[in-house]
């Protein structure tokens, strides 16, 4: 059964620039665009919002919180601004995302943030400083494909590991990777050329 399409409206805080919720009922809404000045999206704001399929994310969003697409099961595709910096801890878990690039600039991905999302292709910044516990990871037998520009200054990488993962690093540094510790758990480790 397909599901009726309803077109959700942002509640936000006095400021305008965090998204609390939205004004409907939670559980129908299948889109929102989220307005150009919110810098925020609250922890929950978005939680079971289950047949949700469609965000537009404002320019200048600088926070996910916790919990905030948790389990939005139609959730497939989401284009991230280039201003994030930071995603807590659940923020994606349970959605049906696929691929996501994650922006320059993004700082931290919090505990379990794409845990059992069925994510089968993610790109990781060079920004990127801590990886919480178990960030990237699927109970599913998928396979992952991982694109990691700079691991050098990064806590927290032994919450890259998903099983049937291949690394995809920048050509000509694919022996400092084999020689990691942490990597040697992972399936696959290969080169290819990263082109900014």
């Amino acid at each position: 059964m397909d599901w009726p399409e309803l077109k959700a409206t942002a509640k936000l805080d006095p400021s305008g620039t965090v998204l609390l919720g939205v004004n409907e009922n939670k559980y129908d809404i299948t889109d929102i665009v989220i307005p150009e000045g919110v810098e925020e999206i609250a922890d929950s704001a978005l939680h079971h919002c289950y047949h949700l399929k469609s965000v537009s994310l404002p320019l200048g969003l600088r926070k996910i919180g916790k919990c905030a697409f948790m389990e939005c099961c139609y959730l497939e595709n989401i284009v991230i601004p280039n201003e994030l910096e930071e995603v807590g801890d659940l923020a994606f878990h349970g959605c049906e995302l696929k691929k996501i690039v994650l922006p320059e600039g993004l700082v931290s991905l919090g505990n379990e943030v794409f845990l059992n999302s069925g994510l089968q292709n993610i790109t990781i910044p060079s920004t990127i400083r801590k990886i919480g516990e178990n960030a990237i990871y699927s109970f599913n037998n998928v396979e992952t494909h991982i694109h990691i520009i700079d691991f050098s200054r990064v806590d927290g990488l032994e919450n890259l590991y998903i099983p049937n993962t291949t690394i995809y690093v920048p050509a000509g540094v694919s022996k400092i990777y084999k020689q990691h510790p942490l990597f040697s758990k992972l399936t696959i480790i290969e080169e290819m050329l990263y082109i900014k």
